[in-house]
């Protein structure tokens, strides 16, 4: 057998891509919580004139819902990503360790 057909710097360079779109991902994730507020906030409402703060709409109400129920969804999202990075880095080190 001439050797495995594994190439370690191949999987760590395509591990670190991956890494870089997560740490993209996370950026993004905090950009969209602070677009949801502030698209619940603007979306306002059909009350008449207030004192304090704004209350909140049916739009507002329906966005807060929404990241409520999505919100594990989108943690899930970054907990996978590492766990696969984590198990390619892990696997291709044993396959390498198998080939010695």
């Amino acid at each position: 057998m001439s050797g495995w057909d594994i190439s370690s710097s191949g999987v760590e360079f395509v591990t670190s891509l991956v890494a870089d779109a997560m740490d993209d991902v996370a950026k993004d994730v905090k950009a969209y919580g602070t677009d949801v507020e502030s698209a619940a906030t603007s979306a306002g409402t059909v009350s008449g004139p207030y004192c304090g703060s704004a209350p909140t709409g049916a739009i507002g109400a329906a966005l807060a819902i929404f990241v409520e129920k999505t919100a594990g969804d989108v943690l899930f999202l970054g907990a996978r990503a590492a766990k696969s990075v984590n198990g390619a880095r892990e696997a291709t080190a044993y396959y390498l360790a198998g080939d010695l």
